[in-house]
């Protein structure tokens, strides 16, 4: 049972405003000013990603073995910098061994060193010893 407070104008009308605050996005009056930003921090902008699938051929690292072609799909910050694969598959199927590689562009005019290590694909490491 309502109280009889709660049945007057003035609180239904308090109980709307506070929802259209809400609903709009305006926190700032419900939000104040005097928090305490050692406790509070702003969430971290992380780029927003494109994903981009391609082909090309990959080989062993430091091997004659033949190039074989390769479908993938990674994701590139606004930069079009690589930051993360989403898959890389032999056309024919075959499962891709752990290990070091040297990918080549569908022109074959740009090369990257790439690595299997533990199932997932990876870029960026030091790579020691050949």
């Amino acid at each position: 049972m309502a109280h009889f407070s709660e049945c007057r104008d003035g609180y239904a009308q308090k109980v709307l405003d506070t929802a259209d605050i809400v609903r709009d996005g305006d926190v700032s009056t419900v939000i104040p000013w005097n928090y305490n930003s050692a406790v509070v921090r702003r969430a971290k902008a992380e780029p927003l990603l494109r994903s981009f699938k391609g082909f090309g051929t990959l080989r062993e690292r430091g091997s004659d073995a033949n190039w074989f072609p390769v479908e993938f799909l990674t994701y590139h910050d606004d930069r079009n910098k690589l930051r993360s694969f989403a898959y890389v598959r032999r056309e024919d199927g075959v499962d891709i061994p752990d290990g070091h590689y040297v990918f080549q562009d569908e022109l074959g005019e740009r090369s990257f060193r790439w690595r299997k290590w533990k199932g997932k694909w990876q870029f960026g490491w030091r790579y020691r010893g050949d």
